[in-house]
């Protein structure tokens, strides 16, 4: 039974300051944590599955104005990045919602909404070069910018931090005590090197950032609301749902990543500019062993009879916080077969098994 207009456009007023909200918060962990742009984009899905496209519409809306007036208070140059994540959040959710009701599976639509997510970061960056200049630049400028600040307004408090960098091995200027004060030249040297290394940063974490968004978008807007649809009873209008408890990645697949980074590793060797590609590679190969180390939690709680919701919050504080004892998890299954799932048998190698003798005489 679908909702009528009156009821969407109520929904509709109360989601859309709610997103504002979410908007206007999230410029402060968006960045730090990928799972939560995964959220918010299953939230406009979600939304969009129950409701309707104008609530998602309102959300998205709602949403990219919260976080334009985030950043502007933090900095008039950073406001655009609001008008950036608009067409991604207007456009992705309802091509999901499409794909989903034709019934794609879930794998493709996962991958699909990566990759575009992928593609569009990487469309538009090229796009800003070309016609606003380097972007990073102009970001490395503002944070020239607030240091001058700093120095003027607290020369102490500003020379402690470059003291306490240089102590760390981060600068040059060995043998500084900290709280000294710095000559102008030092100063002048330490604030050139800390500029230099925060622009090397920002291009090294750029390409692993923006793989590591459009990981998390593409595994948590489809699958979030498929859970919500399977919950309220409506999974046999969607894309059907796969025992998230049986996940395994594919001897094909364990074999790409495994290669992949191995082909990083080589090219390292040859090429220390490759290292931002390597990041993103190994951010890929971390998420996909993540994903099965979840499956193994779901499996383990489910074996054990734990209640779904310890089942959701073990696995979601492990995706945002552990994602490194995820990672572990998922690569010492892919080893020991913890779950006995797609364990390889001798045939697979063109072996001949145990039980393979009976069969010498059979008719």
């Amino acid at each position: 039974m679908r909702m009528s207009y009156k009821r969407q456009i109520a929904w509709t007023l109360l989601f859309a300051p709610g997103m504002f909200l979410l908007g206007l918060v999230s410029g402060l962990f968006l960045q730090a944590v990928p799972a939560c742009t995964g959220a918010v984009f299953a939230l406009l899905v979600g939304g969009g599955l129950f409701v309707g496209p104008i609530l998602a519409a309102g959300g998205a809306l709602g949403f990219a104005g919260g976080f334009a007036l985030s950043t502007l208070a933090v900095g008039d140059m950073l406001w655009p990045l609001g008008l950036w994540l608009l067409p991604p959040l207007l456009v992705l959710p309802p091509a999901l919602l499409l794909a989903m009701r034709r019934k794609a599976p879930l794998w493709r639509l996962m991958v699909d909404s990566g990759v575009a997510v992928l593609v569009y970061g990487a469309v538009s960056y090229i796009a800003a070069n070309l016609i606003l200049g380097d972007p990073v630049a102009h970001v490395v400028d503002y944070f020239s910018e607030s240091l001058r600040t700093l120095q003027e307004g607290a020369p102490a408090l500003y020379d402690l931090v470059l003291s306490l960098l240089s102590g760390l091995g981060l600068l040059s200027g060995e043998g500084l005590t900290a709280g000294a004060a710095l000559d102008e030249t030092t100063r002048a040297q330490l604030t050139a090197e800390l500029l230099e290394m925060y622009d090397l940063s920002l291009r090294l974490n750029l390409i692993d950032t923006l793989a590591k968004q459009a990981l998390h978008i593409g595994f948590l807007a489809p699958l979030l609301p498929l859970m919500a649809a399977a919950r309220a009873g409506r999974a046999e209008e969607f894309t059907a749902l796969p025992d998230f408890a049986r996940v395994r990645i594919p001897v094909k697949l364990n074999l790409a990543l495994m290669g992949a980074v191995v082909a990083m590793w080589i090219l390292l060797l040859f090429s220390s500019s490759a290292y931002a590609l390597y990041l993103a590679v190994w951010s890929a190969v971390r998420f996909v062993y993540a994903v099965q180390g979840l499956s193994l939690i779901e499996w383990f709680g489910k074996k054990h009879g734990w209640p779904r919701g310890v089942r959701l919050l073990l696995q979601a504080v492990g995706l945002v916080l552990l994602q490194t004892v995820l990672f572990l998890l998922g690569f010492l299954e892919q080893i020991f077969y913890f779950r006995k799932i797609g364990r390889p048998t001798p045939r697979d190698f063109g072996l001949r098994g145990k039980d393979d003798e009976d069969d010498e005489g059979a008719p």
